[in-house]
């Protein structure tokens, strides 16, 4: 009967959430896994070393799936999400991070697919991209079924972290995060679960992700191209041993050319990938500082060019505008000196 009521309480899905100095939006984030109408779930809420009231926040919650488990200092995400894989008592594990959000039908669909689809070991979504204030701002959609994003993943991520769910015992198989593809190890382990196990995305939005200038991947973007290239090229020597890619399989790191011209898969395309976002957000304050950036990376191409001559017309303009005004006020002051 005790071996009975320990399966009858183990929950399906592990939820893994890294928390550091999170307590912005973190309530929102545990208030969304927590409403979700797939119940049978644990929640995994590990604090990195918060200095905030971040563990205030999970303590404030009562309910008996939310699980605070503490670092003894602040380690990094690689190994908060390696403890967390570890501690995982679910059959999968779904992943967020603390600014994110989990529409309400999100894990009982990805575990009505996986239970369907035993072949597939890695499941993400699509994505609502939102500011700060919550506000949409645009609906990303990455490549769906197998066959297609296997043909695309040594040439980008294909998968939005927050969103995935994944076969807990082929993480582990696979001894989880690297520490050597820091702020990439989301990408380097979606390339190693898909060299032997298939994969997919649901063609339909099921989490919020939001947007705001202290995210990792603008602060270490450089880092991060850098890392991912390398993770990008072991893939692709491991895919021609096993056989998966012919011996004369073309590098999948850009030309010299697409890296001057900031294309897709390319430091500069990063570059740009951001400036285009906070344009959309109508943040132009955080997107001119980029200009120079993507500049300096990606000289040919052709939209920085333009967005430096808008600027500096812009700025012309302005200029002008001040010195007629500094005119119109000399005068005013000579005309009222002469009546005085």
């Amino acid at each position: 009967m005790m071996v009975q009521r320990i399966l009858i309480n183990k929950p399906k899905v592990s939820f893994l959430l890294p928390i550091y100095n999170a307590e912005a939006f973190l309530r929102e984030a545990v208030e969304s896994i927590l409403a979700q109408s797939f119940t049978n779930i644990e929640l995994l809420a590990i604090n990195d070393g918060s200095t905030d009231h971040s563990r205030e926040i999970l303590t404030s919650f009562s309910d008996s799936r939310l699980k605070i488990i503490d670092n003894d200092s602040n380690r990094g995400l690689i190994y908060t999400l390696n403890r967390g894989i570890e501690l995982a008592e679910g059959e999968f594990i779904a992943r967020m991070d603390a600014d994110d959000i989990s529409l309400n039908n999100r894990i009982e669909k990805q575990v009505n697919f996986l239970n369907t689809h035993p072949k597939i070991a890695l499941l993400g979504s699509w994505a609502e991209y939102v500011d700060q204030a919550g506000r949409i701002i645009l609906l990303r959609e990455v490549p769906v079924e197998n066959k297609i994003i296997q043909g695309k993943l040594l040439e980008v991520c294909c998968f939005i972290h927050p969103s995935v769910m994944f076969r807990t015992s082929v993480v582990r198989g696979l001894c989880g995060y690297r520490q050597d593809a820091l702020h990439a190890e989301d990408y380097d382990l979606w390339l190693r679960i898909s060299e032997n196990h298939e994969v997919d995305n649901l063609p339909e939005p099921l989490i919020r992700y939001r947007i705001h200038p202290g995210q990792v991947s603008q602060r270490e973007l450089q880092t991060q191209r850098k890392v991912a290239d390398a993770c990008r090229i072991a893939s692709w020597r491991r895919r021609i041993d096993s056989g998966q890619l012919a011996p004369e399989a073309i590098s999948p790191i850009p030309g010299w050319l697409a890296q001057l011209r900031g294309e897709s898969n390319t430091k500069g395309g990063d570059y740009l990938g951001w400036l285009q976002l906070y344009q959309m957000m109508n943040r132009d304050d955080i997107a001119s500082t980029l200009l120079w950036p993507l500049l300096r990376t990606a000289p040919l191409n052709m939209q920085v060019h333009r967005e430096l001559w808008r600027k500096l017309l812009r700025l012309k303009i302005i200029a002008n505008t001040l010195r007629t005004i500094r005119w119109y006020k000399h005068r005013l002051f000579q005309i009222l000196r002469r009546k005085s």
